[in-house]
C-alpha cells in the first residue's frame, strides 16, 4: 500500500462522477470487504498517479482503510487520458451519451496522437477511415457511429466552454444529441473562432442523416430554412428539399419559404 498517491486534475476532470446513490453503495461495500480491487497508479518523476480508483482511494483515506495497488506505464499524459477514456468505456452504467462522448474522444485523441497529413486529399480520408476503422473494431460499433460520436464529442467540447452545467446535463442524457448540435454551433459562433466552427461543421458533413436530423429539429423549434441551413452548413433549397422529400407536416415544421434577404444574410 502507497502512503500517498497524487491526483492529477486533468485526470481527475476526464471521469464522470458516480451518482449519489452509486457511492452511497460503493461506500457500503469496501466497509463491510474492504477495498478489493487494486488502484491503478502510474509511476512518474517519482511519484505514484492515480489513473483509475479515485472514488475508493478517497474512501479509503476517509475511513483509513488499507489497498493495493498495481502499476502501469505510460509514455505521456495524453496516454495515460487515452488509457483513462478506454477503460471508462466498459463501465455498464454509463448513459448513452456518456458512451457516445468518450468513444468520440478516444477518436480524437488517436487521431492527433499520430497527426493528420498536412494536405487534404485521398490520404487525408484513408487515414480518417483506418483511425475509425481501429476504434470500430475494438469497441465492437460501425465506423460511422464513430464518426458521429467524434461530431458529439466535439459539440459537447463547445458546450462546456460556454455552460459546464449544461454539458453535464447533456452527459447525463437529459437533452437530445440533435438539439445539442444545434444551439452549439448556434451559440458557438459568438463565442469561438471561425476556425473552431468550420471543424464542427466540416465533421458534420460526413454524417448526412445527421444533418438532416439537426436541421429538423432546428425548424421545429422555429428557425427558418436559412437559419437553420447556415448552422448546419448547407444551402438553404437544401433544407427545402429535404422537407420535401421526407413529408415534414406543416404542424412540425413552420411553412417559412427562404427570402431574399435571408440569403443575403445569411
Amino acid at each position: 500500500m502507497a502512503d500517498s498517491l497524487t491526483v492529477l486534475d486533468e485526470i481527475k476532470k476526464a471521469l464522470f462522477p458516480l451518482r449519489e446513490e452509486e457511492l452511497t453503495a460503493l461506500e457500503t461495500s469496501v466497509l463491510a470487504e474492504g477495498i478489493r480491487d487494486p488502484l491503478v497508479v502510474w509511476p512518474r518523476d517519482g511519484q505514484l498517479i492515480l489513473v483509475d480508483g479515485h472514488y475508493r482511494y478517497q474512501l479509503a483515506q476517509k475511513h483509513n482503510l488499507p489497498f493495493k495497488i498495481v502499476e502501469k506505464h505510460f509514455a505521456n499524459l495524453e496516454e495515460a487520458l487515452a488509457w483513462v477514456d478506454q477503460n471508462q468505456l466498459a463501465r455498464r452504467n454509463l448513459t448513452d451519451e456518456q458512451r457516445r462522448y468518450l468513444l468520440g474522444r478516444i477518436y480524437e485523441r488517436r487521431r492527433k496522437a499520430v497527426g493528420r497529413p498536412e494536405k487534404s486529399g485521398q490520404s487525408d480520408q484513408i487515414f480518417v477511415g483506418e483511425t475509425a476503422k481501429r476504434i470500430a473494431s475494438v469497441s465492437g460499433v460501425g465506423e460511422k457511429t464513430v464518426r458521429r460520436a467524434a461530431v458529439f464529442a466535439k459539440a459537447l467540447e463547445a458546450v462546456k466552454q460556454i455552460s459546464p452545467e449544461a454539458a453535464d446535463r447533456i452527459l447525463k442524457g437529459e437533452v437530445r444529441d440533435a438539439l445539442v448540435l444545434g444551439l452549439t454551433l448556434n451559440i458557438a459562433r459568438r463565442h469561438l473562432s471561425i476556425e473552431q466552427i468550420r471543424e464542427i461543421q466540416q465533421s458534420m458533413t460526413k454524417d448526412k442523416e445527421l444533418r438532416k436530423k439537426l436541421a429538423f429539429e432546428l425548424r421545429k423549434r422555429g428557425k427558418t430554412q436559412a437559419e437553420a441551413a447556415a448552422i448546419v452548413g448547407v444551402h438553404p433549397r437544401t433544407v427545402d428539399e429535404w422537407e420535401s422529400n421526407f413529408k415534414i407536416e406543416n404542424a412540425c415544421i413552420p411553412d417559412l419559404r427562404v427570402k431574399a434577404g435571408d440569403l443575403r444574410g445569411s
